[in-house]
């Protein structure tokens, strides 16, 4: 009796674990898809001081989360965000006008595409 009741505790633990991972990992990728929009709207209107502060924030609070992303997502495609995100910035700098839309356009793809392989479905299960 005493192993079914540990069972049900780990059980539950486990599903607390994930369920709390799955809403962390969906707040941070709407998070930064947020960002990145309004990086690309302050960038089309010209105003590329605020869209260059807007990309160093989103790279700054990206390195800040990536500790806990990292932990919990496949690496390497974690890094790969997080470069394209940091490349932003440079981008904007330069005034390099199809890059810039560009690698928002990628980043977002990629954010999204990392929120939904971590979807409970049958397809990501096997």
């Amino acid at each position: 009796m005493n192993r079914i009741k540990t069972a049900i505790v780990i059980l539950f633990l486990v599903t607390a674990f994930c369920v709390c991972e799955f809403v962390y990992v969906g707040n941070t990728v709407k998070e930064f898809i947020g960002r990145l929009d309004e990086i690309e709207k302050t960038y089309a209107n010209e105003d590329y001081e605020e869209a260059l502060r807007l990309a160093k924030e989103a790279d700054k609070g990206w390195n800040q989360r990536l500790e806990y992303v990292d932990m919990l997502l496949y690496h390497d495609y974690v890094s790969e965000i997080g470069v394209n995100i940091a490349g932003i910035a440079d981008y904007i700098e330069y005034r390099e006008d199809a890059e810039v839309f560009t690698n928002c356009k990628k980043t977002k793809r990629e954010l999204e595409s990392l929120f939904d392989n971590e979807r409970p479905s049958l397809a990501n299960i096997f």
